[in-house]
C-alpha cells in the first residue's frame, strides 16, 4: 500500500513531496509520485528533490494509462496534486475524470505558492455522507500522528430557532461517531455554524485563517472546480495566511468497481462514440421519437398498409408496412433515455410508443370491421403464437438498429433491422383479431409486440452504452429512476418469456405429422408410416390411413391414426398395430384409432 501522487509536467516538487509526506506519514506508508503527460516529448519537469522518485507516465490515452497503473499499484490514497492555475492545460480534463473514476480514496489538492508549510489544523465541514466521512478520517489521521494538530470538524445547520446550535451539535454527534470519532475526543475541536446559506459558513470559519488545511467531502468532478477555484478558494488564497483546499472521494464500492471493469473492458474493444457523433445521435433521437403529426400519419398509414397485407395474406405488402413504420425510434430514444439518465427524453419516447400503439390499434380495428372476410390469414394466425425465438429476434433487432443509427455509416442497414424488428404487423393482428371475435390470437398479437418493445430497449440500451454513452454521474436522482425502469423492464423481460416458452414446450412435445398423401412425413419414420398403413389395409379393402399424430409420453409415444372404414374395427387389430409399431420404432407404442366410417346406400325410385 502506498500513497501515490499524480502531477503534471513542469509542476514544482517542493509542495508535492510536503503534502504527499503527509499523507503517507498519516498512514505509515510509502510515497510514490507519479509525472503525467499526453505527449511524447513531454515538457521537462522540475527537478526531483535528493532521494525522491518520480516515474514518468507518458501515454497518448493518458486516461487509461492512469487507470491501469493504479489498479496494478492499489495504492491506498491517489492525490491529484494542483497548484495555483491547476495542472498543465493538456493533463487538467484527464484529472479532472481520474478524481470520479479511481477506485480508491481520491483527493484532490490544491495548495499555494507556500504550499509546503505546517498542517496543524484541519477544517472538515461535514453533512454526513460518506465522502466527508473519509474526509474526517483522513484528516484526523494527518494532524494526529504527532499529536500536536487539530481537526476542525464544521457543522452548518439551518436557522430554525433559538435551538438550531443544539440541533446541529446534535447531528454533528452522530455523524462523528459514524466516522469513528467522538466530539470530547482529543484533537477534536467542534464548530457548530447557524447560517440558511452553507457556503456562506464554511466562508465563515474558513476567513478566520486559522487553518492550514480545508478538506470537503465530494463526489463529483461537477463541484470540484467551484471547491478548488471558486470564490471562496480564491479568497483563502489570496488571504494573508493562505491555506490549501482538498476534496475528498471515498473509495468506489464493490459494484463500482466491476461496473468500471466492465466499460474500461468495452472501450478496449468495441469503437467508441466520440463526442460529435454522440451530440448527433442524441440529436437525431430527440428529433424522430416525439408524438408529431408526422409521426401520427406515418404510424396509421403503416398500420392500414400491414393490415390489409395481413387481410389478402400478402408478404411482400406486410414487408412494406414495416419499412413506413416509425416505432423503431422511440424504442431506441427510450434505450438512449436509459443510459444517459434522461428523464425528458424517456417520457417523449414513451408517449410516442403509447399512443403509436393506440393509434395503430384503432386502425385495426376499423379495418378488421370493414373487412370483407371475416377469418384470420396464416399471417394473422402466425403472430398469434409468438415463441422464444421472437424474444431473441427482437432482441438483436436492438442492438443491430441502434448500433446502425448511432453509425452513420451504416445507415443504410436500418431497412433490414425494420423488417426483421416487425412492429406494426402485431398491432394490426391485435386489431383486426379482436373485430373478428378471435381473442386468443389478440392476446398472442399483443404479447408479440409487448416483447418486440420490451427487448428492443434493453437491446439498445445495452448497444448505446458499449459504444461510449454514459450517464451523468452527478445525477443522483436520475439513477434511481432508471435502477427502477431497468428492473421493471428485465422482470417484464422474464415474465413474458413465461408464455412464450410454454408455446415452445408445447411445440416441442408434439411430434405432428402432416397430409401423408403428400408424402410429407415429419418426425414419424417412413418405415413407421408404411407398417400402418400395410396393418390397416390388410383388413380389408375399404379401410384406409389418413394422418397420423405422433405424442411423446412417459416412457414411450402415443400414435393417433385417423383410418377410413366401412366398419367398425376390432380390439384384436388396435392391438396388432400397437405390436407392429412398437417393434418397427423400438419404442414401446399406445395406439388410438379415430375412425371415419363410409356408409353407402341407394334408393329405388317410386312409381
Amino acid at each position: 500500500m502506498s500513497v501515490t501522487v499524480i502531477i503534471g509536467p513542469g509542476m514544482d516538487l517542493g509542495p508535492v513531496v510536503a503534502w504527499g509526506g503527509r499523507f503517507a506519514a498519516a498512514r505509515g506508508t510509502e510515497l510514490d509520485i507519479v509525472r503525467i503527460s499526453t505527449s511524447s516529448s513531454p515538457a521537462p519537469g522540475i527537478e526531483a528533490p535528493e532521494g525522491v522518485e518520480v516515474r514518468e507516465l507518458v501515454d497518448k490515452d493518458l486516461y487509461h494509462a492512469v487507470l491501469d497503473d493504479v489498479s496494478k499499484t492499489s495504492p491506498e490514497l491517489v492525490l491529484l496534486m494542483r497548484g495555483d492555475s491547476g495542472v498543465a492545460d493538456e493533463t487538467e480534463n484527464i484529472v479532472r475524470r481520474l478524481f470520479s473514476t479511481i477506485h480508491c480514496d481520491t483527493m484532490m489538492l490544491r495548495v499555494p505558492a507556500a504550499g509546503d508549510g505546517e498542517c496543524k489544523r484541519v477544517l472538515v465541514p461535514v453533512s454526513g455522507g460518506p465522502h466527508s466521512q473519509t474526509a474526517l478520517t483522513w484528516a484526523r489521521d494527518l494532524v494526529m500522528g504527532d499529536g500536536g494538530g487539530k481537526v476542525v470538524p464544521l457543522f452548518v445547520e439551518p436557522d430554525s430557532g433559538e435551538l438550531a446550535a443544539e440541533v446541529g451539535e446534535h447531528r454533528l454527534g452522530a455523524i462523528m461517531k459514524r466516522a469513528g470519532l467522538s466530539l470530547d475526543a482529543p484533537g477534536v475541536e467542534s464548530q457548530i455554524v447557524v447560517a440558511d446559506d452553507v457556503r456562506a459558513g464554511i466562508s465563515k470559519v474558513a476567513a478566520q485563517g486559522e487553518h492550514d488545511l480545508l478538506l470537503v467531502g465530494a463526489s463529483g468532478v461537477g463541484k470540484v472546480r467551484s471547491l478548488l477555484f471558486g470564490t471562496i478558494p480564491e479568497r483563502l488564497f489570496k488571504g494573508d495566511a493562505p491555506m490549501a483546499v482538498g476534496v475528498v472521494r471515498r473509495a468506489a464500492s464493490l459494484g463500482e468497481r466491476v461496473r468500471r471493469s466492465i466499460e474500461r473492458w468495452l472501450h478496449l474493444r468495441i469503437p467508441q462514440l466520440g463526442r460529435e457523433e454522440r451530440i448527433k445521435l442524441f440529436e437525431n433521437i430527440e428529433t424522430n421519437a416525439r408524438w408529431s403529426f408526422d409521426f401520427m400519419l406515418l404510424i396509421c398509414l403503416s398500420t392500414a398498409i400491414a393490415g390489409v397485407g395481413l387481410m389478402v395474406n400478402s408478404t411482400a405488402v406486410v414487408i412494406g408496412a414495416m419499412l413506413v413504420a416509425p416505432l423503431m425510434t422511440p424504442l431506441l430514444g427510450s434505450g438512449l433515455a436509459l443510459v444517459q439518465g434522461n428523464l425528458p427524453l424517456m417520457r417523449s419516447a414513451a408517449r410516442a410508443i403509447v399512443y403509436g400503439f393506440f393509434a395503430a390499434l384503432l386502425i385495426g380495428i376499423l379495418l378488421g370491421f370493414w373487412s370483407i372476410r371475416g377469418d384470420l390469414t396464416p399471417g394473422m394466425e402466425a403472430r398469434g403464437g409468438p415463441g422464444i425465438p421472437d424474444l431473441i429476434i427482437a432482441l438483436l433487432s436492438g442492438i443491430a438498429a441502434s448500433y446502425c443509427i448511432a453509425r452513420p455509416n451504416l445507415s443504410s442497414a436500418l431497412a433490414g433491422v425494420a423488417i426483421a424488428a416487425a412492429l406494426v404487423p402485431p398491432i394490426a393482428t391485435v386489431g383486426i383479431a379482436v373485430s373478428f371475435g378471435e381473442f386468443g390470437v389478440a392476446r398472442g398479437a399483443a404479447i408479440l409486440f409487448a416483447t418486440n418493445v420490451v427487448a428492443i430497449i434493453l437491446g439498445a440500451a445495452m448497444t448505446f452504452y458499449a459504444t461510449g454513452v454514459r450517464a451523468s454521474r452527478e445525477a443522483g436522482k436520475r439513477k434511481v429512476w432508471v435502477r427502477r425502469t431497468l428492473l421493471v423492464l428485465v422482470l417484464c423481460a422474464l415474465g413474458l418469456a413465461v408464455p412464450l416458452g410454454s408455446v415452445l414446450i408445447t411445440k416441442v412435445a408434439k411430434r405432428v405429422v402432416v397430409d401423408p398423401q403428400e408424402r410429407r412425413i415429419q418426425r414419424v419414420p417412413d418405415a413407421l408410416y408404411q407398417a400402418m398403413k400395410e396393418v390397416i389395409e390388410s383388413e380389408g379393402d375399404g379401410n384406409r390411413l389418413g394422418k397420423v399424430t405422433a405424442f411423446r409420453e412417459r416412457g414411450g409415444q402415443v400414435l393417433e391414426l385417423e383410418v377410413t372404414s366401412e366398419g367398425v374395427l376390432d380390439e384384436a387389430l388396435v392391438e396388432a398395430l400397437a405390436d407392429r409399431a412398437t417393434a418397427v420404432s423400438g419404442i414401446p407404442t399406445r395406439v388410438r384409432v379415430m375412425i371415419k366410417l363410409v356408409v353407402e346406400a341407394e334408393a329405388e325410385p317410386k312409381g
